[in-house]
């Protein structure tokens, strides 16, 4: 998405997810990017994750509703959530 193929590697083959976040180097990150294919990116992981999972059927039966994610350590836009 970025074209940084070093970061993809090292995202792909950490051991932990917490790991892939830990890349100290994200000079390839282009919020105008991100925000043309966020969406996207997310329903397919989500997708990916909960078609394996046995909270299948929680998921799916969700269809027609936005899920959102927020996280107390990530602005969005001009708030953080601090729930």
């Amino acid at each position: 998405m970025f074209g940084d193929r070093d970061a993809a590697q090292r995202v792909l083959t950490a051991e932990t997810p917490l790991n892939s976040r830990r890349s100290p180097d994200r000079s390839s990150f282009r919020r105008s990017v991100w925000d043309l294919f966020r969406e996207g990116v997310v329903f397919a992981g989500n997708y990916a994750r909960f078609s394996q999972n046995r909270q299948r059927e929680l998921l799916f039966a969700t269809r027609g509703t936005m899920l959102v994610e927020a996280s107390h350590t990530t602005a969005v836009g001009a708030s953080v959530w601090r729930g």
